[in-house]
């Protein structure tokens, strides 16, 4: 039994599936087996997949097109090793990414989830995905957005096994998220704070093709969390919410009001609930006020006295220098000097 199985469906994979199969031949940790699942490819995937030649390689070709979700529960099925690693067919894996994972369940029994850092690229601009490492802090951030890279996820088999986990097949995009929401109140999560995976950036992968819906299983996803937390929101405020989950601040300081007392609204609901760790919660609030105020420091008058007086602030552990820099950009705008 291998240590690790690395589940990797594919549909139409050319010509980015190669680099995905090589950087998982490529492990410095040489105990996993790849499970590759050819979910209906119309290309030349196939063709590729069959040229394979590696015994650590096992290929199982859906009879008709199933989808993600399916795929990557007939994955967890035919996955024999002690961990299951997803992979995506256009993303990159870095040489460590198995071993630092593996390493990490070890040291943790705790965990059931683990994902690591992500760098994107093939975009216009590339970017860093630091996302939080304690298990606490993971399910605070969710309410607003997965921060866990789904490319990046490995799971314990036993705890796949334990309760029954299996992605919605229903859903055609943001499975994910799903996911993770579904099973968090019975496993901890966490993310090697490591740059461990390459996330590829292009107009065919499913965030692209089907944003729209991906955006709208999101959304939902969030609601269902207002209600565990013991909020019923209406439209406006669901609509509110979504905005914020998307770092979507309107240009004015009288914005701000209503994104304020929103968040309060969520930190209130918390203190009655425990739904949500309250260090944790306090975080993902107060850096959702500082980038909202922030943003506004050489753009309007009164965005840091904005932030400052809020009860949030106090919630975050900004540094002084943060807290200079802010200063210092709303000193200069209200001197007339824009940035």
């Amino acid at each position: 039994m291998p240590k690790v199985s690395v589940i990797l469906p594919v549909h139409n994979g050319m010509p980015y599936l190669p680099e995905a199969v090589q950087s998982i031949q490529a492990q410095s940790s040489r105990d996993w087996e790849l499970v590759l699942i050819d979910d209906g490819s119309q290309d030349e995937s196939a063709s590729y997949i069959e040229a394979l030649v590696d015994d650590r390689i096992r290929i199982h070709t859906n009879p008709a097109r199933m989808g993600l979700a399916a795929s990557l529960n007939m994955g967890f099925a035919l996955a024999s090793g002690e961990y299951i690693a997803r992979m995506d067919a256009d993303d990159v894996a870095e040489p460590q990414r198995l071993d630092r994972q593996i390493r990490y369940f070890e040291n943790h029994p705790e965990i059931a989830i683990c994902g690591t850092w992500a760098r994107t690229f093939g975009g216009r601009k590339d970017q860093e995905w630091r996302y939080p490492e304690r298990d606490a802090d993971i399910k605070a951030e969710m309410l607003f957005a997965s921060v866990i890279v789904h490319s990046s996820a490995m799971f314990r088999r036993s705890a796949i096994a334990e309760l029954g986990m299996r992605y919605d097949e229903s859903l055609e995009a943001a499975q994910d998220y799903a996911l993770w929401v579904e099973y968090q109140d019975q496993v901890r999560f966490a993310n090697v704070p490591e740059f461990l995976m390459r996330y590829r950036i292009h107009t065919e992968q499913v965030g692209e093709r089907i944003g729209a819906r991906q955006q709208e299983v999101a959304e939902q996803v969030r609601e269902k969390q207002l209600a565990d937390l013991g909020i019923d929101a209406n439209s406006i405020e669901k609509a509110l919410h979504h905005r914020i989950a998307r770092w979507d601040f309107d240009d004015s300081v009288s914005s701000l009001k209503p994104i304020e007392v929103w968040l309060l609204r969520i930190v209130n609901a918390n203190t009655a609930s425990s739904y949500f760790d309250a260090g944790a919660l306090g975080q993902a609030v107060e850096l959702r006020w500082w980038n909202a105020c922030r943003r506004l420091a050489s753009k309007e008058k009164g965005a840091w006295d904005r932030y400052l007086r809020s009860k949030i602030a106090k919630l975050g552990s900004r540094t002084q220098v943060e807290k200079r820099v802010f200063a210092a950009k709303s000193a200069l705008y209200s001197f007339g000097m824009r940035q």
